[in-house]
C-alpha cells in the first residue's frame, strides 16, 4: 500500500522530495508518517529527506494557529452555528484563569500556568503517538489562546 501511495505523490509531483513535503502535510499522516514512507524511497539523501518531512510538518502550524479564533468568533455571530461558536467560547472562557495585574500571586499562577501550557503543548507534540503532531499541538496552542510568538516555537519543537 506505502509503494502505492509513494508512486500516486511521485507522478503527482516529478520530485522525491517533494513528494515527502506534500506526504507530510496530510493531517494523520505527518511527520512520523513521512519517515515511514521515506524508508520505502530509493536514493533519499536522509538528511534532505527528513528536513522535507519536519518543513511538510510545520507549514500548517502557522495558519492553524492564526484561523482558529477567529474562526470562533465568526461562528458565534452566525445564525447556523452560533450555538456551536458560543458553547466553544464558554468552555474556552471558563477553563482560562483570571488574572488581576495589581495582585502578585495572581501573576505567579499565571506564568506557572504559562509553563505549564508551554511544556504540556511540547510533550504533546513530541510524543511519537498517531494524532499528537503539530496540527493536533497547533490546535490545542490556539484553543489555550497561547500567544502565536509563544506557541510557534513550542510546537516547531515538538515536532
Amino acid at each position: 500500500m506505502t509503494d502505492t501511495i509513494i508512486t500516486f505523490f511521485r507522478e503527482l509531483t516529478g520530485n522525491d522530495y517533494l513528494t515527502l513535503f506534500i506526504i507530510s502535510i496530510i493531517p494523520l499522516v505527518e511527520l512520523r508518517g513521512a519517515i515511514i514512507f521515506m524508508g520505502g524511497m530509493e536514493g533519499i539523501n536522509l538528511i534532505a529527506g527528513m528536513m522535507c518531512c519536519v518543513a511538510g510538518s510545520s507549514v500548517m502550524i502557522i495558519p492553524i494557529i492564526l484561523i482558529i479564533r477567529p474562526l470562533i468568533r465568526k461562528l458565534k455571530k452566525s445564525k447556523l452555528f452560533s450555538k456551536f461558536g458560543k458553547r466553544m467560547e464558554e468552555n474556552l472562557t471558563e477553563r482560562a484563569p483570571e488574572v488581576n495585574g495589581e495582585n502578585e500571586n495572581a501573576i505567579k499562577k499565571k506564568m506557572s500556568l504559562d509553563l505549564k501550557k508551554f511544556w504540556g503543548t511540547f510533550i504533546f507534540v513530541a510524543i511519537p503517538l498517531p494524532g499528537t503532531g503539530g496540527w493536533t499541538g497547533a490546535l490545542i496552542a490556539a484553543l489555550m489562546d497561547l500567544r502565536f510568538k509563544k506557541c510557534l516555537p513550542i510546537i516547531a519543537l515538538g515536532v
